[in-house]
């Protein structure tokens, strides 16, 4: 693409299939790409910082070429900001590692398939969201780029995680305990206490973003601290945790702290680059309404009212409601003025005319919310806002 103001920064994804599978041996349902962001702060780091200070191009000579084939970046391209990682494996849906028959049978979806990227100019700097200039947030369209599998040269066969000779020897890898907090999150490999080195060179957190693009997105996070191991019986937990307060990187890109009814994954990887996936897991406690939940009502918000025309009813409610939880709902008038909004028994919002509009249009925005609620779950909301114009 093109864009009228030099591109500073970037964030850089890499697609592995097997984290689109709810359990290893499953299709891919899911979201596949890692997003690694922008560093906070706009550090001059090489790995995803600023290639260099916003208009020092002609200067420094890190562009060199504009954006595009043949792009050169001198010393400070976009790197990921953790050694490459050349396979992941998800664990079934108990958390055991796959068998070498099921290893098998992913070989083909275990390497990275392609990479992504984003670029970012001077807007992405931005702090006001209410002015023009930085309402795209200076970012660019995503680029996509194969991987051949040839590019990747390892692993030809996918590691045996279950294996204790040459191998980790894990048993289980998944979260302990996500629903106790929502401000950290710990993860355990069990092996047997025969095993006295710890199953992982380093354990990446991931969080799922369903938003971000179509079909989602993971967002990398940071690194998991090791914190020893435990044994019980003749099993041994190697424990890794990780508490994540956010990073703010401007419009657009802000990474959110940790929060009830985060999707996360742990990626455990080894010194070669091999990794195992624990299944996608909530942290804290499971949102009530589910990411997917939108705002339904049972007869559409009418476009205009006119000062005479009569009271309009409708139920207010969200679907789907996957859990079965309890739905409050409210709605709410911009310009009480000229339309009123009330919420009343069954969820039922009644919107009237009132005042007298004597000439051109007043708009107002209806705002509808629902907020599902149930023990073991966590409250929250989705809303959708309706444009009304009040006419004569």
């Amino acid at each position: 693409g093109t864009d009228d103001l030099e591109a500073i920064s970037g964030d850089l994804g890499l697609r592995y299939q097997q984290l689109g599978a709810a359990d290893g041996t499953l299709a891919v349902t899911g979201p596949t790409v890692i997003r690694f962001a922008r560093v906070a702060n706009y550090s001059t780091a090489p790995t995803l910082g600023l290639w260099h200070n916003p208009f020092a191009s002609i200067n420094d000579n890190k562009l060199t070429t504009p954006v595009g084939p043949g792009t050169a970046l001198a010393s400070a391209g976009l790197n990921v900001p953790v050694p490459f990682i050349q396979s992941i494996i998800t664990t079934t849906a108990g958390g055991a590692p796959l068998s070498v028959a099921q290893t098998g049978t992913v070989l083909a979806a275990i390497k990275p398939d392609s990479v992504v990227a984003r670029l970012y100019d001077i807007r992405a700097t931005a702090t006001s969201t209410t002015t023009a200039f930085s309402v795209d947030s200076g970012r660019s369209t995503q680029l996509q780029q194969p991987i051949f599998p040839t590019q990747v040269t390892g692993p030809a066969t996918a590691k045996d995680w279950t294996n204790a000779v040459g191998g980790a020897g894990i048993v289980s890898w998944a979260a302990f305990l996500p629903g106790g907090s929502s401000g950290s999150i710990e993860y355990r490999a069990m092996t047997s206490t025969s095993l006295t080195n710890p199953p992982f060179s380093s354990v990446y957190i991931v969080r799922q973003n369903p938003g971000a693009v179509v079909g989602g997105e993971w967002q990398y996070l940071g690194t998991a601290s090791f914190i020893g191991a435990l044994d019980q019986g003749g099993n041994r937990f190697w424990r890794y945790t990780m508490t994540y307060g956010g990073q703010a990187q401007g419009i657009g890109n802000s990474l959110a702290a940790f929060a009830n009814g985060d999707q996360l994954r742990a990626i455990g990887a080894d010194a070669s680059g091999n990794g195992l996936s624990t299944i996608t897991q909530t942290l804290g406690l499971p949102n009530a309404l589910p990411a997917n939940a939108a705002v339904t009502l049972t007869v559409a918000t009418p476009a205009t009212f006119t000062n005479a025309a009569a009271a309009f009813a409708t139920v207010v409610s969200a679907a789907p409601n996957t859990n079965l939880v309890n739905l409050g709902a409210n709605c709410t008038s911009s310009n009480p003025a000229f339309l009123t909004a009330t919420m009343g028994a069954g969820n039922t919002c009644t919107l009237q005319a009132v005042g007298v509009v004597t000439a051109g249009t007043v708009p107002v925005t209806v705002t509808y919310t629902v907020t599902g609620s149930l023990g073991g779950f966590n409250t929250n909301s989705v809303s959708f806002q309706a444009a009304v114009n009040r006419i004569p």
